[in-house]
């Protein structure tokens, strides 16, 4: 794997963990 790969796995595991935290957020909220 390159570094363009790494690269937007990491992003999209970002924009993954922020949806599940706003998510939750939203539910104890």
């Amino acid at each position: 794997m390159n570094k363009l790969q790494i690269a937007a796995i990491f992003i999209i595991l970002i924009m993954v963990f922020s949806a599940v935290a706003g998510f939750i957020l939203l539910v104890l909220g």
